[in-house]
């Protein structure tokens, strides 16, 4: 350096402070960003560490009814349940969210029907709800529950709900085939929301707006602020709470058809993860004492209880789906039966199931894969950790290890393969991860901290 001429010197030290001085603030930006954060997360943590599912016991009581035995199904059912009531305030509309030009879903061409409350305030929140896979408005969405918190703490925010991405409800008219890929799906809602918000709310602000979801909704948010993040103007500087989501779908859906096996649950009908029948089997044997300590609307007694269950809980399951889309030859083809009706266990073996169905059906893997070969090639193709890692805005994972759905088949310890995915997910200073021993499956709308939890997370500087 010594050997330059010295207006080359000058030059270059000119050069060298200008890009050091610009250099500062974007540091500076980048740590304030992350220390912002970093202290979110600690904000919420502190306050899920009193979540009455935190503890290294289970929870002896659910809200308004105690339970003499903690059982992780009947938990979910219950929370599914109450997430009904009350009714949400407020007048809601129905529009439809038009596909993009850029839309790479070849599959949904067709406007997706929501509903929405505008703010009579002109408040600036905005929040997003996405349910179940299979929930609908009727069904066990969570939509009453969750925008009566966000009404205690934010007044009367506006809201967008939809039903679940593989209820016929979402996908009549809308889709040739099933959206089996989560992340394209939701890369296509982000960018269809992106530009219906602004049109929906006049009072809409990127930086006052959050996402909600439950279960399939959750995964899909997830995905969707994993996509935002690389997005120079994000749609959703609120970021977003995931309760339950799908974290590691071969996991899941072997669960399932090992749990269809496991109680005799015939796959035809209808591919469901609690569908009467199931629900049945699996609750049988917790006794009238369990049920009826439970209170509510739905729980008078133990009959009641499970034909209300049936008739107005149970998942629309992959049939409808199927005829919603008249899509998916081996699934359409497939006699299904009645739901009171079940085929001898020996005939269980050769059908189809979850697996298969989003495996061979959805992705078009398998040709020539062993076993083995085709779970890695699944994995691969709907790992959620590279949009984990893309995430910017606030992200909070609520995802217990005795989920009796997407988690645990009846063993001790959550599988590796779902605790390997949270420790990197909180790599990410965005993502802030709850792990609890206890809770369920959506469990959390039970939680006393509820409210509370949604309030704080989105009450942010």
């Amino acid at each position: 350096m010594s050997n330059l001429p010295s207006s080359k010197m000058t030059s270059f030290l000119t050069a060298l402070v200008f890009h050091t001085l610009l250099s500062f603030p974007l540091l500076s930006i980048a740590q304030s960003r992350e220390d912002k954060l970093l202290e979110q997360r600690r904000k919420i943590t502190e306050l899920l560490s009193q979540s009455d599912f935190a503890g290294e016991k289970p929870p002896t009581f659910l809200a308004d009814g105690k339970l003499k035995t903690y059982d992780p199904v009947l938990l979910s059912v219950v929370a599914t349940l109450r997430s009904r009531l009350p009714e949400a305030p407020g007048a809601w509309k129905v529009s439809h969210l038009i596909a993009s030009s850029s839309n790479e879903l070849s599959s949904c061409q067709g406007p997706f029907l929501y509903r929405y409350r505008r703010s009579l305030s002109g408040s600036p929140f905005t929040f997003v709800i996405l349910p179940g896979s299979f929930a609908t408005m009727t069904r066990g969405s969570f939509l009453n529950q969750t925008t009566a918190a966000l009404d205690r703490k934010f007044g009367d925010p506006n809201i967008v709900a939809f039903d679940g991405f593989l209820s016929p409800a979402f996908l009549t008219g809308r889709c040739r085939e099933i959206p089996w890929d989560g992340a394209k799906l939701a890369h296509d809602l982000l960018v269809r929301l992106a530009s219906e918000l602004p049109r929906t709310f006049k009072s809409f602000d990127p930086k006052h707006s959050g996402l909600i979801g439950y279960s399939g909704g959750a995964m899909l948010i997830s995905a969707m602020l994993g996509h935002d993040g690389s997005n120079s103007r994000p749609t959703f500087g609120l970021g977003g709470i995931a309760f339950s989501p799908i974290l590691h779908g071969s996991t899941t859906f072997h669960l399932l058809d090992r749990k269809f096996a496991q109680s005799a649950i015939d796959p035809e009908l209808g591919l469901t993860t609690l569908d009467a029948e199931n629900l049945a089997q699996m609750a049988k044997n917790h006794g009238p004492p369990h049920w009826d300590e439970i209170e509510g609307l739905y729980l008078k007694n133990p009959s009641n209880f499970l034909q209300r269950a049936f008739n107005e809980f149970s998942s629309v399951d992959l049939r409808a789906a199927v005829t919603a889309t008249a899509s998916n030859p081996w699934l359409s083809s497939l006699n299904f039966k009645a739901t009171n009706e079940l085929r001898e266990r020996k005939d269980m073996a050769k059908r189809p199931g979850y697996f298969d169905a989003f495996a061979k059906d959805g992705f078009g893997l398998g040709r020539n894969l062993s076993a083995t070969e085709l779970e890695q090639e699944f994995d691969r193709v709907t790992d959620v950790r590279p949009l984990h890692r893309q995430v910017r805005a606030p992200l909070l994972i609520y995802f217990s290890q005795d989920d009796p759905i997407l988690s645990n088949a009846d063993r001790p310890e959550q599988p590796a393969a779902i605790t390997q995915i949270l420790k990197e997910a909180e790599k990410n200073p965005a993502i802030t991860v709850f792990n609890p021993i206890y809770g369920g499956h959506t469990g959390a709308g039970l939680d006393h901290i509820f409210d509370d939890l949604v309030g704080t997370f989105f009450d942010q500087p």
